[in-house]
């Protein structure tokens, strides 16, 4: 359930405050002190600080998994077993088995991880991860352009995730979820691809 309107300011205030002491204890702990003549970092870490007290972490509704029906026009091996369900299957192998790839599983694994470096590049472009767009817009244009390239977004539907592509910005720190939040000059932003190649 979530918290009331009063709890959840109470909630975010605690949140709030708690960064600002973790923060402090890191930069202590790694002897980070900031001098006098480090003033882009600490304008940094001021604005950062005072941009998550004006707008803190929203509690987003659960989004409902982006469920891919089968298709005639592909075959059964193009998607991956939770493409169509939201549930990965059991593992086809014991967690004791070492598998040994062949030459044409270790060939689709490299073609998967170029394609997966070339749509990293697409995604970090500037034209595209620019200020004034929402992480959304970008999943969007990543789906479209891993489809078109003959691979299936790996983290579409794995166990349940919504999105094509995980999109972490700024204190997110992995896994975090596409969304209408509008990104702004200064954001750190950090993108996951992965495909799955049938």
């Amino acid at each position: 359930p979530f918290p009331s309107s009063t709890n959840s300011e109470q909630h975010l205030h605690e949140v709030s405050e708690r960064a600002t002491r973790n923060a402090a204890a890191f930069d202590t702990h790694h002897t980070k002190t900031l001098s006098q003549n480090d003033t882009l970092f600490s304008t940094w870490r001021t604005r950062q600080m005072n941009l998550t007290k004006q707008t803190p972490i929203k509690i987003h509704p659960k989004i409902p998994p982006n469920l891919i029906p089968p298709s005639p026009n592909y075959s059964s091996t193009y998607f991956p077993s939770y493409a169509h369900t939201g549930r990965v299957g059991p593992p086809q192998f014991p967690h004791d088995h070492v598998l040994l790839h062949d030459v044409t599983s270790i060939e689709r694994m490299t073609h998967a991880a170029r394609l997966a470096r070339q749509l990293l590049d697409y995604v970090c472009h500037p034209s595209i991860a620019k200020a004034g767009c929402t992480t959304e817009e970008i999943d969007v244009l990543l789906h479209e352009a891993t489809l078109g390239k003959g691979a299936y977004p790996s983290p579409l539907n794995y166990h349940g995730f919504p999105k094509s592509v995980c999109s972490s910005i700024n204190e997110v720190v992995c896994h975090g979820i596409p969304d209408s939040r509008v990104l702004v000059a200064g954001d750190v932003v950090s993108f996951d691809v992965s495909c799955y190649v049938g």
